[in-house]
């Protein structure tokens, strides 16, 4: 069982804040704060949101949340400032994920993308923002209404696809140094395969796409289970001009999935591996239609 982690020492005065970019209910630190107390807040954050979904850290969002309100405005140093917006984009897309009203959604979810629309602000060379922004604005979408959100899927697939390469066709790269296209275990395929997926065809949907990207997510980043799962539900596609007519296949896959299990509790995606495990369930129950997905 994961333990809940309370690393609260080196922080300075919190108070209670009602407005910024986190919403209500959060805290900041003192206006006095220096970069090395700012990086143990985030580092504290960080460490607390590993604890997501986790029945002993029932808080570990809104408290993630607590300790990122602000933080920014205590940062001196620009890329320390970028780590946070990143932070608040990707926990307010766990947030929304986990949301189940829709009006809530699109709310939580714009607040991840402005997150990362913050850091995008900072420097646009990084891949991260690029990312956060795109499965935000995805997940939006959803909430919104597919075709009430047409108008964004460029936007969106730009997004995905700039996290991955500039403009220029150059690699681009995480704050971290590592190639964009490995974020969150090749999450920039497997955002651009799932919206190739659900596109129609005039807005830039293709199945032909969808299995290319995630078939190369699944194969490089098969430890993220969600890679599986939404490659599987592409080949089960059987929608007229949609259908890739390797449903067999992709049944196959997800009932070796489901066989398999979650994955080591120490993965850093572990959290949403059980997700993905419990759509692999349900996708199979439904025999491959992913109409809800």
């Amino acid at each position: 069982m994961r333990k809940v982690i309370f690393l609260m020492s080196g922080l300075l005065g919190l108070v209670v804040a009602s407005s910024g970019l986190n919403g209500p209910n959060t805290m900041i630190t003192s206006a006095h704060a220096s970069d090395e107390d700012v990086q143990n807040q985030l580092e504290a954050a960080q460490k607390i949101f590993a604890q997501r979904g986790s029945v002993e850290a029932p808080n570990a969002v809104e408290d993630t949340l607590k300790l990122l309100n602000g933080l920014d405005k205590q940062a001196e140093d620009a890329d320390l400032k970028y780590d946070i917006f990143v932070q608040i984009a990707r926990t307010y897309f766990w947030k929304g994920v986990h949301t189940a009203s829709n009006e809530e959604k699109k709310v939580i979810f714009k607040a991840g993308m402005e997150g990362a629309a913050a850091a995008k602000a900072l420097n646009s060379d990084y891949a991260d923002a690029y990312y956060y922004y795109a499965i935000n604005l995805g997940k939006w979408g959803v909430a919104n209404g597919i075709t009430d959100s047409l108008g964004k899927a460029s936007e969106l697939l730009e997004n995905f696809k700039s996290a991955i390469e500039d403009k220029e066709g150059r690699k681009r790269f995480t704050r971290d140094g590592k190639p964009g296209e490995t974020i969150d275990a090749y999450g920039p395929d497997r955002g651009l395969g799932r919206a190739y997926r659900k596109l129609p065809g005039l807005f830039g949907g293709s199945t032909e796409k969808s299995v290319e990207v995630l078939e190369r997510a699944n194969r490089l980043g098969s430890e993220y289970k969600l890679n599986t799962v939404y490659y599987a539900a592409t080949l089960c596609s059987t929608a007229g001009l949609f259908s890739s007519g390797r449903k067999a296949e992709g049944l196959a896959l997800l009932e070796k999935l489901v066989k398999a299990g979650p994955g080591p509790s120490d993965y850093f995606l572990y959290p949403e591996n059980l997700d993905a495990l419990r759509d692999a369930k349900q996708l199979l129950d439904k025999k491959g239609d992913d109409s809800w997905l």
